[in-house]
């Protein structure tokens, strides 16, 4: 995990059994950005369960580290907490307002189903048929976010023989692919609820590789099903493929 010496902020991932007392002790003066809960892993091999996340933006670094040992030293049941820098909220502000009013307009082409997730390749970036099933028995009518955590090749690792425009790097293969999906989840009626570089795990265990976090947040389980179904989205996935050398995506429900 690099160090970056810039983060401005944590997201802690959390099983506190309810310690709703301790969990707002240790946020201290803390600005909580974004908070889900009853969240679980859609991508990824642990089958982790977590009872709420949060991302906290803090005034100061003393005030930020004063927090992280609050996290420390509180007996939480499982705790996963990384320091990270999110994007400026004017950049931020940019996506959202480019999501909502141009982006939309973009025509996608849905196909009839989702594709079968008995033939897609086993990799650790795609969700299994049991992770499906696992979110399609949440509500179906109330909004769900996905708590995005990514990590790139240093090369991309692209098909042999393919002849279309390649990433320099597997941060920027995904980019390519990245460009696409907003376009598709703005149009599917999603939103970009925050982003950014993550600099460190201080507290918990992770054997993953990542950089980056995104959050989206989808406003109904069928918007987010409808990812699978767009064209467009599908053949991008050639450049999220040859980027994308590890992730682990949370479903995490959250209030309207």
């Amino acid at each position: 995990m690099k160090m970056v010496q810039s983060a401005s902020s944590i997201l802690v991932l959390l099983k506190h059994d309810g310690q709703e007392e301790l969990v707002k002790s240790a946020i201290g003066d803390g600005k909580i950005l974004w908070s889900g809960h009853s969240g679980f892993e859609w991508i990824g091999k642990e089958d982790e369960e977590w009872d709420s996340i949060f991302l906290v933006e803090y005034p100061s670094p003393s005030e930020l580290l004063q927090s992280v040992e609050m996290f420390r030293e509180n007996n939480f049941e499982k705790i996963r907490l990384f320091t990270v820098k999110t994007e400026s909220k004017m950049k931020i502000r940019l996506i959202r307002f480019m999501m909502k009013y141009i982006f939309s307009l973009s025509s996608i082409e849905l196909l009839g189903d989702v594709p079968n997730w008995d033939l897609l390749p086993e990799r650790d970036i795609l969700p299994t048929k049991d992770q499906q099933l696992r979110v399609a028995r949440e509500k179906k009518d109330v909004p769900i976010v996905m708590v995005n955590f990514l990590g790139y090749y240093d090369e991309p690792r692209y098909p042999t023989g393919f002849k279309g425009k390649r990433g320099k790097d597997g941060e920027e293969a995904y980019g390519m692919y990245g460009s696409r999906v907003m376009r598709v989840v703005a149009k599917l009626g999603g939103i970009v609820e925050n982003a950014g570089e993550i600099e460190s795990l201080l507290i918990g265990e992770s054997d993953l590789n990542v950089t980056q976090f995104a959050i989206m947040r989808y406003h109904t389980l069928e918007a987010l099903y409808g990812m699978f179904r767009v064209k467009e989205n599908i053949e991008g996935g050639i450049h999220r493929d040859a980027g994308l050398e590890t992730t682990k995506v949370y479903a995490f429900t959250v209030s309207r």
